[in-house]
């Protein structure tokens, strides 16, 4: 999860990083017209201003934080909020001004989704699960944006996830804990989310099944180190990453606990070109095998910039943008800063789609030869109004 690993690169520098003359940024985090307090305020700035080190803050009681000397210019604004059992996190992107002082302020919403997980079999409880909530509509290309939640279940299986705007959201269980049991991950959708009123979320885990997926090259020669995902069909839910079974004889891909569902499997390796499989079915308590053959692909180039044509960093994104292809499957585009290997594509028709909360969703019609095509530039522009 790309929040959590910012936060977690954040919280082990020294302060003494972020000791450069700058502007002093101050505000107030508040839910419902009342301070939240003990949140997390980390401002990010932007490559150009690396040595200025990163500045994090905690809110007090009523919810105030200041944070001094950041230097001028485009960063991120990361506010954390929750604790073990309950973790929110939000984003925003700023311009700090070459001035004395600057005031970021950000309101939370205030919808609510409660529940509890059980075993389907026996309706026993299940505790310490980790319940993930995330608009419906995310898929590979917004797993991490904007908003995102999760919450972990107590004794009784009961969870409770805060913060949410109003909307459509799936709720689903993110992992078993390791060797708990073979039950599904579940995905439960759509709930809807309004703030005048908790929503409920109840699921009750079924016996999961697993999938094993094999990457080959046009040759049938296994393709080793590709990067491989599962994605349920029907959309509206998150795609599912594989990683290689280290006890295969070849670098196969594996998943257990999945809810059984029809699936198909996209992969990209080395030099490759993106690619799907057909779609399977996944059984209760039965392995599925999937098969993706990758071919050579043409390098596509990806720049996402802000309303004033700057580059965005891409580690600053939180989400990646996506290259839908004619059948509709979903593959995943790196900006140019990040993988760009990984930006191949077969000869053919696509649209690269990208959605960020807070900014205008885009979508960009490309067509790929046998010459790689003039680099796709995405560029924000933001929805009016308080994000």
């Amino acid at each position: 999860m790309r929040v959590v690993w910012i936060l977690a690169a954040l919280a082990a520098m020294s302060w003494a990083d972020a000791a450069v003359e700058g502007c002093k940024v101050a505000g107030r985090i508040e839910c419902a017209g009342k301070g939240v307090e003990g949140a997390n305020v980390v401002i990010a700035p932007w490559p150009e201003h690396e040595e200025g080190g990163r500045f994090i803050a905690r809110t007090t009681a009523d919810g105030r934080y200041e944070i001094a000397d950041v230097p001028s210019g485009r960063a991120t604004v990361l506010v954390e909020v929750g604790g073990p059992a309950q973790r929110m996190t939000y984003f925003r992107f700023v311009r700090i001004p070459e001035a004395k002082e600057f005031s970021v302020d950000l309101a939370l919403a205030d919808g609510e989704v409660i529940g509890r997980v059980t075993n389907a079999s026996d309706g026993s409880p299940l505790p310490g699960r980790t319940v993930f909530a995330g608009p419906v509509e995310v898929r590979l290309d917004q797993k991490a944006s904007g908003t995102q939640a999760t919450a972990e279940t107590d004794a009784e299986g009961n969870f409770r996830i805060r913060f949410l705007k109003p909307g459509s959201y799936f709720v689903s269980i993110t992992g078993a804990p390791f060797g708990h049991d073979a039950l599904a991950n579940e995905v439960l959708r759509p709930v809807e989310v309004r703030e005048d009123r908790p929503a409920r979320a109840d699921l009750a885990l079924r016996a999961g099944g697993s999938a094993s997926v094999r990457v080959v090259d046009a040759e049938g020669k296994p393709v080793a180190d590709a990067a491989v995902f599962l994605i349920p069909a029907g959309g509206g839910m998150p795609p599912i990453p594989l990683f290689p079974d280290p006890r295969a004889g070849d670098p196969v891909a594996r998943s257990a606990n999945l809810s059984p569902a029809s699936y198909h499997a996209i992969a990209v390796g080395d030099g490759f070109a993106w690619s799907a499989s057909e779609t399977r079915e996944v059984r209760a308590e039965a392995e599925t095998s999937f098969e993706v053959k990758l071919g050579r692909g043409v390098p596509v180039t990806l720049r996402v910039v802000d309303e004033d044509g700057q580059a965005v960093p891409s580690m600053l994104l939180l989400s990646f943008p996506v290259f839908v292809d004619a059948a509709g499957h979903e593959f995943l585009a790196f900006p140019e800063t990040e993988a760009i290997d990984s930006n191949r594509l077969a000869p053919g028709a696509y649209t690269v789609r990208f959605r960020l909360e807070g900014y205008r969703p885009l979508s960009v019609p490309l067509r790929v030869g046998s010459d790689p095509p003039p680099p796709v530039v995405l560029k924000l522009e933001p929805i009016e109004g308080p994000r």
